[in-house]
């Protein structure tokens, strides 16, 4: 929906600018669905879980909402001029929000993001470190001309955030247990890093898949790798997530009843693929919905699993 708002103040552009472009109640609840199965899938992996669940939760989904906020509004301002080409009838290159309102959000939103984390001062050690590298992906590393011309190299280097984030919200857990790092068991949480990060890398795939017809300047994977590597690409992340979450249930550790969103999720989504596949036209090419399906349905199993095991 695309809102008038140009003539407002900042304060009502911005709200505009959220209702159109980062929705609060799409984002809040799945700030909180992540920080619910970062949290308890680390609650889940302590030898003793700690009782304490509000203050990690709270922390954790609020870092998660704000950080993916920041990379929005990073995100305003690094493709501006793709924008303005291709897609002009977005907030920015159409006027109805100014750089300003965008440059003055991004600090109020870094600011506070440190501020959350003074509830738990430990894990500045971490968010600060966090916060240092959406700053490097905003200045494109340093290299913007590299990264803009290489999909894949832009891939490799922004993606490796949905991890970070994993990792910052397991010691923010670990942190409100009062529990060293040391304490933890890395392999576990590792594997469970690497379940939660692969169907958002493969969400940034699906987004980016277009049927034929609709190809144009901008540059997608389906143009990069065909219709079919881009779709075996992203099913493959979104198949490897699906084998570690049943690795944990055949190690004992989740009951098999807590996976049966995830799998109605992979059906769900196969079926999505194979019929993008055989017949590619525009209404069949909408696959980062099902693609933010996967994600969410892998969530949701991971908390009803993780909390049965706890």
């Amino acid at each position: 929906m695309i809102h008038a708002y140009s003539a407002h103040g900042y304060t009502q552009r911005m709200w505009c600018y959220l209702q159109e472009m980062y929705p609060l109640a799409q984002r809040l609840p799945l700030a909180l669905i992540i920080g619910a199965a970062v949290v308890l899938f680390t609650q889940s992996s302590l030898a003793e879980p700690h009782p304490a669940l509000l203050l990690p939760l709270a922390v954790s989904s609020a870092a998660v909402f704000l950080l993916l906020l920041l990379l929005r509004l990073m995100d305003e301002l690094k493709d501006v001029e793709i924008d303005r080409a291709l897609f002009r009838e977005r907030p920015l290159p159409s006027g109805r929000v100014r750089e300003s309102d965008i440059r003055i959000s991004m600090t109020a939103v870094a600011a506070a993001f440190v501020a959350l984390h003074l509830l738990l001062p430990v894990t500045l050690l971490s968010a600060i470190p966090l916060l240092g590298y959406t700053v490097l992906m905003y200045r494109y590393f340093f290299a913007p001309t590299l990264l803009r011309e290489n999909l894949f190299l832009n891939l490799a280097t922004h993606n490796p955030v949905i991890p970070l984030i994993v990792l910052h919200c397991m010691i923010v857990t670990a942190a409100a247990a009062d529990l060293p790092l040391a304490a933890l068991d890395w392999d576990m949480l590792l594997r469970g890093a690497l379940m939660l990060w692969m169907p958002m890398f493969a969400w940034e795939i699906a987004r980016k898949i277009r049927a034929p017809e609709e190809e144009n300047a901008y540059v997608t994977y389906s143009r990069l790798l065909g219709r079919h590597g881009a779709v075996a690409l992203a099913f493959a992340a979104q198949s490897v997530a699906a084998a570690s979450a049943l690795s944990f249930v055949v190690a004992g550790s989740w009951s098999a009843i807590a996976l049966l969103p995830l799998l109605a999720a992979w059906i769900l989504l196969t079926l999505a693929y194979a019929r993008f596949l055989l017949r590619p036209v525009p209404a069949h090419a909408r696959l980062r919905v099902y693609g933010e399906a996967y994600a969410v349905m892998l969530m949701i199993s991971v908390i009803f699993a993780s909390w049965s095991a706890s």
